[in-house]
């Protein structure tokens, strides 16, 4: 057991409340404290009872008592305050930094809580609670969803603000390379995002009256347009030369786009003629997105056909074999899912509008769920998923509790633990 397991039997009241130190003394939690997310002691300000003495101070746990000293804490006085060491193993004597010792305790609990745990790590499913999922009730799955959907939108808030810096503060620019990003699908997302970077918005901007230039702009910096192969890209070439040398611009390097195992209507160049019909409608885009209360005003916002050229092009010169006249609704949705709700989120959160942020939620619920292979383990277990709402919040309880192995921290792991008639070989 890790120091992480001693400190959620700890919080979690799974350990036995009173006790006796490694000599002998008898401990009572009365008040087991508070959590220290920062450096210093694990727990704040808890009260215990040793020997019959109430003592109010911080905890610590480690694997073995010996940890101590490899943390380095017998010469550091923050840890002074420690009135009690919670271990695994007792291997060596404590003390503080003036040399006066600190209790020992070697943490008991019930045998069966171990033993669940032990039984959902050693499982190699990453959805280690799958043989119990099924007492996790309705109630509490719902209270955990809404939970899981505001830790993923304020995790794409920190990555919006991280953006923000480099945008120098611009929203505008911020939303326009997320949207970039969007079209690269999670395929050639950091391509788009590194196309937009190099290729600022405000400049653009100077050309949003010529469907040449913005198409010249960004199909050259993509690199993708490397040489002529028909009338159209000789001109783009041209034009894109001009443009070049005048805002002293640096192309991407082509090898970076990917086309592999792709349909021809999610060719990045697509996706770029695409892009680039969006940028040519879009003046004043952002301010236009949170006015937008309604989700089909979103809908006529982005959805725009691509030029003729690209309706009818996979590639320079090579003709589809199908017209591809404008993005699908699944396009648009995914649009809306992971750029117009988070960004709408984080600019309530950065100006304290609530209504924007609630706006953002509401959005995810009036929109159809994604499908994929990372939440359809979770969907067939019984996980709701009717609404953008759910599945975006299934993503994160995917990616950051199922797939970190962080059960402890999850609600559906910790009812599993607690529950009393969840035995050991339930889970297997």
């Amino acid at each position: 057991m890790n120091e992480q397991f001693l400190a959620y039997l700890w919080f979690q009241h799974l350990c036995y409340l009173k006790q006796s130190t490694i000599d002998g003394q008898t401990i009572e939690i009365v008040d087991f404290g508070h959590q220290n997310p920062h450096a210093g002691p694990d727990v704040f300000n808890a009260k215990i009872k040793i020997g019959g003495t109430l003592w109010a101070g911080n905890v610590e746990f480690h694997n073995r008592a010996s940890d101590w000293f490899l943390h380095h804490h017998d010469t550091d006085t923050a840890y002074d305050s420690v009135i009690l060491h919670v271990v695994n193993h007792s291997d060596t004597m404590i003390c503080r930094t003036n040399g006066t010792p600190i209790p020992q305790l070697i943490l008991k609990f019930p045998d069966t809580v171990s033993e669940k745990y032990q039984r959902m790590q050693a499982l190699p499913d990453t959805i280690r609670c799958a043989a119990a999922f099924h007492i996790f009730e309705p109630e509490r799955m719902s209270a955990w969803i809404d939970n899981l959907l505001i830790e993923r939108l304020q995790e794409k808030t920190a990555q919006i603000d991280r953006l923000l810096e480099r945008t120098v503060g611009s929203w505008e620019e911020t939303f326009y390379v997320l949207l970039a990003r969007q079209f690269g699908f999670s395929v050639n997302a950091d391509c788009f995002e590194q196309l937009a970077l190099s290729l600022p918005n405000s400049i653009l901007g100077k050309h949003r009256n010529k469907e040449i230039h913005i198409e010249a702009l960004l199909f050259g910096q993509s690199g993708l347009l490397t040489e002529p192969v028909d009338e159209y890209s000789r001109i783009l070439l041209r034009e894109y030369r001009n443009l070049k040398t005048k805002y002293r611009l640096k192309p991407m390097t082509v090898s970076r786009w990917k086309f592999l195992r792709m349909r021809p209507p999610n060719f990045p160049t697509i996706r770029i003629g695409q892009l680039a019909q969006l940028i040519l409608h879009s003046h004043g885009l952002f301010s236009k997105v949170l006015e937008a209360t309604e989700l089909s005003q979103l809908y006529a916002l982005l959805d725009y056909p691509a030029s003729a050229y690209w309706q009818t092009h996979y590639h320079f010169g090579k003709l589809l074999q199908r017209p591809v006249m404008r993005m699908n609704k699944a396009t648009l949705d995914l649009i809306i899912i992971n750029v117009i709700a988070p960004i709408l989120f984080a600019y309530g959160h950065y100006r304290d509008r609530e209504e924007l942020e609630q706006r953002a939620m509401m959005l995810l619920e009036q929109l159809p769920p994604e499908y994929n292979s990372r939440i359809a383990p979770l969907v067939t277990l019984g996980a709701p998923c009717r609404s953008a709402y759910e599945s975006q919040a299934l993503l994160q309880l995917r990616k950051f509790y199922c797939d970190q192995n962080r059960c402890l921290h999850c609600r559906i792991g910790h009812r599993i633990l607690s529950q009393q008639n969840v035995t050991p070989d339930m889970i297997h």
